[in-house]
């Protein structure tokens, strides 16, 4: 059973997004197995090879942003 999407499947910036950090995730692995002389199943094999989909701007009005897409930073504004 596959597991719960954290993405909306009709928004087309979530979905390419989604998408790019897949790839970027199998190439890693795939170049960390072949320095430890493992192989890669074939889906990672096959997600490594496909090429980046092109980076969608997330719309101004839209309020929903991912949470790996929140910056995270330990300086607060004066006075808090």
């Amino acid at each position: 059973m596959a597991g719960e999407r954290s993405y909306d499947p009709t928004n087309k910036a979530e979905v390419f997004d989604t998408l790019r950090r897949q790839i970027l995730a199998a190439r890693l692995k795939r170049t960390l197995n072949a320095k430890q002389n493992l192989k890669s199943t074939p889906t990672v094999e096959r997600l490594a090879q496909m090429n980046l989909p092109p980076i969608i701007e997330w719309p101004e009005q839209n309020n929903h942003v991912p949470a790996h897409r929140i910056a995270v930073s330990d300086q607060h504004p004066a006075g808090m």
